[in-house]
């Protein structure tokens, strides 16, 4: 392939990597095309805690955080992924969606 053709390819190949469609329906102040992702499960933990369980990470959901309804009836976080000197990084929930109530 030759360098222009190349040139022109590469954003190409890069836009393959993210999905389009899977942040279609978040809204911008929870999702900046890579903040938000399915769920597996919501938990409460010892405490009474909301926590949202996405494999193996666990993420505390603060009690002002109100749910939103889910635009696929699944469970979605959004957040932000914090580092505070002298601790480990920690996850600051943006958003979460949970099925519509019947």
């Amino acid at each position: 392939m030759s360098s222009p053709a190349l040139l022109l390819a590469m954003p190409l190949i890069a836009g393959l990597e993210l999905p389009a469609h899977a942040h279609g329906w978040y809204p911008k102040e929870c999702c900046s095309n890579d903040d938000c992702m399915p769920a597996d499960a919501i938990a409460t933990n010892e405490q009474g805690q909301k926590v949202v369980i996405v494999g193996h990470h666990r993420i505390p959901i603060p009690r002002r955080l109100d749910a939103r309804p889910s635009a696929d009836n699944q469970i979605h976080i959004c957040f932000a992924i914090l580092e505070a000197e002298n601790s480990a990084p920690y996850a600051l929930p943006l958003c979460l969606f949970v099925p519509a109530q019947s």
